[in-house]
């Protein structure tokens, strides 16, 4: 996460776990089977994604956490690819 996005984890790494408990929308990504969990934030307009995979193990991690572009969000919702929560 910190790696591939350093900016949105430096920026949202204190709200991962209000994003997993709370998310505003929930996907499924088919390529990769993952759980995207979505929360919208007011006050900086950002649409925070982290997408959450299990391990071989049975044990599911945060894999990857970064904003999504608005527009991309949006259309991602009135298609349905993410549902609110």
């Amino acid at each position: 996460m910190q790696n591939k996005h350093p900016s949105d984890y430096a920026n949202y790494q204190s709200e991962i776990a209000n994003i997993v408990n709370n998310a505003d929308y929930i996907g499924y990504d088919q390529n990769d089977g993952s759980i995207e969990l979505v929360k919208y934030f007011q006050t900086t307009g950002d649409y925070v994604k982290i997408a959450v995979r299990e391990s071989a193990n049975g044990v599911y991690f945060a894999r990857s956490l970064y904003t999504l572009n608005i527009q991309r969000a949006q259309r991602f919702i009135a298609n349905g690819t993410l549902q609110a929560c």
